[in-house]
């Protein structure tokens, strides 16, 4: 009997998706990309700064951060991380990509992977 208890506690937790436990803007958002959202220099620096963090894991409160105090839109912040991803992955593709821009992608990915944005066509 304890060894059943054991394996269903097992399996109640391996079969669990964790959702975030505090409010998070950018989780399960579906967002759409336009020019206007991503064409902010002062955006696309915040998001860069916060992509290239050298403390491990804070480019999600950082970007979560620039949501939280009014300064940009989830739109904004979510379609300029997928920006950077994908120039990014150019970047690596064609061998040249620096260690800033490297460590970017890897962020940036982890981020859409952990926040399972969805992104959809802009309508005119």
């Amino acid at each position: 009997m304890k060894y059943a208890t054991l394996l269903f506690a097992l399996a109640a937790t391996l079969s669990c998706k964790t959702t975030p436990t505090t409010p998070d803007s950018f989780f399960q958002a579906v967002v759409a990309c336009t020019e206007d959202n991503t064409a902010n220099p002062q955006a696309q620096q915040a998001v860069y700064q916060c992509l290239t963090n050298v403390v491990v894991g804070a480019y999600a409160g950082c970007l979560s951060g620039l949501v939280a105090g009014g300064v940009w839109t989830v739109n904004e912040v979510a379609c300029l991380v997928r920006a950077y991803a994908t120039s990014e992955a150019v970047n690596v593709n064609k061998g040249t990509a620096t260690a800033a821009g490297s460590q970017a992608l890897a962020n940036a990915n982890a981020w859409l992977r952990d926040e399972q944005v969805r992104y959809r066509r802009a309508t005119p």
